[in-house]
């Protein structure tokens, strides 16, 4: 059987035909997936076939308002054509050079992003966890050569996330992100967060004491201005009403799901039976989370790594 990939430069979506008359697409299979994907993250039960602007279509047909947005990085929406026209212009220009030479659209983006904020210089890399893992290794070698410690000491915060990398889980003030994965890194320290008291007393410590006779240790404090993964929250996604699909191939949506109509209440896993009630309302214009829980004990619904 003949296989074609068409690729429209107009919209950089691709099309397969086949020779043989194209058979209806297979329902998804969430234990198939699971059966060759590492289980390292818990996830919904749901299953994304295409995205609009801020909404998401599942495989059954129904409509979604994505309120997670990739995890905050699809600030420009889904589908949006100027993103796709702008990768396809630079695709068909040059793909990867590597930082083996000079690229001039590297320095102008770190230019945009010197003048528009306090730093000196940008440094580009590929996620949240290699980001992190530099600003450790950067505290420590100024800690090492600029201020002479030994055993520098970062101070992160309880319930913080930092990332999956064997720094960034340990930075990470959450003991289960730790499990199965010591002995974890040296030279970190964790404070209550928003306790100016402690981190005031654990600053005073590791630069040498009260009185400050001690050799200082302390290379960096590395906070989050608003702790997200830490709160021991986390909602179901808000369904629309299905709308019709016009696309030829389209599922027949399902029956209306029970966070339809803009209003939800927020279930926990099976095997959290805790007292804590989460209720998710959409206004007018807008969704306002009112969210009311009894303790703070659950992180993120994810496991390791």
């Amino acid at each position: 059987m003949a296989l074609s990939l068409i690729i429209s430069p107009l919209s950089l979506r691709a099309f397969t035909t086949m020779t043989a008359t194209a058979s209806a697409p297979a329902a998804f299979d969430p234990a198939a997936f699971d059966k060759v994907v590492m289980g390292t993250y818990g996830r919904f039960k749901l299953a994304v076939a295409r995205g609009e602007g801020c909404y998401l279509w599942d495989t059954d047909g129904n409509k979604h308002l994505d309120f997670a947005a990739g995890i905050a990085t699809c600030c420009l929406g889904h589908g949006d054509m100027s993103l796709a026209d702008a990768v396809y212009n630079q695709m068909k220009t040059v793909h990867h050079v590597s930082n083996l030479y000079y690229i001039p659209q590297q320095g102008q983006l770190a230019t945009r992003l010197v003048e528009g904020s306090c730093a000196d210089r940008a440094f580009f890399c590929n996620s949240g966890a290699e980001a992190n893992e530099a600003a450790i290794k950067l505290a420590r070698k100024h800690a090492h050569e600029v201020l002479e410690i030994d055993e520098p000491l970062i101070l992160t915060a309880k319930n913080s996330f930092h990332g999956r990398t064997l720094a960034t889980i340990t930075a990470t003030g959450q003991p289960k992100y730790h499990k199965g994965f010591y002995p974890l890194v040296p030279g970190f320290d964790y404070v209550t967060y928003n306790d100016v008291d402690e981190l005031r007393s654990m600053v005073k410590d590791a630069r040498g004491g009260l009185l400050g006779k001690g050799k200082s240790r302390l290379a960096a404090i590395m906070l989050e201005p608003l702790q997200v993964r830490g709160v021991g929250r986390r909602t179901l996604p808000l369904t629309l009403t299905p709308e019709p699909d016009s696309r030829p191939d389209a599922p027949t949506p399902s029956p209306a799901h029970p966070l339809s109509h803009c209003r939800a209440r927020v279930a926990s896993r099976p095997r959290r039976r805790s007292s804590s009630l989460r209720r998710v309302s959409c206004a007018t214009r807008r969704a306002r989370c009112h969210v009311k829980s009894s303790h703070r004990k659950h992180g993120p619904e994810e496991v390791s790594p």
